[in-house]
């Protein structure tokens, strides 16, 4: 699998998980600086890691996987960067 088909499966994913949130949560998390994105782990990146237990965006959860150093894997990272991924991507597209 190349990684560029790999990276694009994954946007998809990522503009999935988007169109789940509610508007006014996408510009609240569009609006948060890096360092915030923190804050989410307990909520957003609970219900992310509980989605990718059960194998939903798994091409997102490659992703990060494969972004992760293998001693140290876990959901909690892997999810760290699934939002640094969607947090990046919505900072990159215009607001809808």
């Amino acid at each position: 699998m190349a990684e560029d088909d790999l990276d694009t499966r994954a946007r998809r994913d990522i503009e999935a998980l988007i169109e789940l949130l509610k508007p006014e949560d996408r510009q609240s998390l569009r609006d948060m600086t890096e360092a915030d994105l923190i804050r989410l782990h307990f909520g957003y990146g609970m219900w992310l890691r509980n989605e990718f237990r059960q194998n939903k965006f798994p091409d997102l959860f490659r992703l990060c996987y494969a972004r992760t150093a293998p001693e140290t894997r876990s959901f909690d990272d892997i999810s760290e960067i699934a939002i640094r991924e969607i947090w990046r991507h919505l900072r990159s597209t215009p607001v809808r």
